[in-house]
């Protein structure tokens, strides 16, 4: 968010905690699989050992850098719907 002020525009830190949704996303279950496909627009597929394939983005990251992923990269996430209903990779990092 921007608000202006006397000497211009300024951003402004607007986060907002909601009850309980760190603590459930912090203790979603993890599960291990590895990365099936690779995009250079960063996004890219995963497979579990279920066979199951997870959509995944690199802004869902959370340790490692997607430059450094390859296929076959085994990987620990967790699984979330997204915004259209998917369920899709988050807190992926290398395994």
């Amino acid at each position: 968010m921007i608000a202006e002020t006397a000497t211009g525009p300024r951003a402004i830190d607007v986060r907002v905690e909601i009850p309980g949704v760190a603590e459930q996303q912090s203790a979603a279950p993890k599960q291990i699989g590895w990365i099936l496909k690779l995009d250079s627009r960063e996004f890219g597929f995963i497979e579990c050992e279920s066979g199951r394939r997870y959509f995944f983005h690199a802004s869902a990251m959370l340790g490692g850098d997607f430059a450094d992923l390859t296929v076959d990269t085994a990987v620990e996430f967790c699984v979330r719907r997204g915004g259209d209903g998917r369920k899709k990779a988050y807190n992926v990092r290398p395994f």
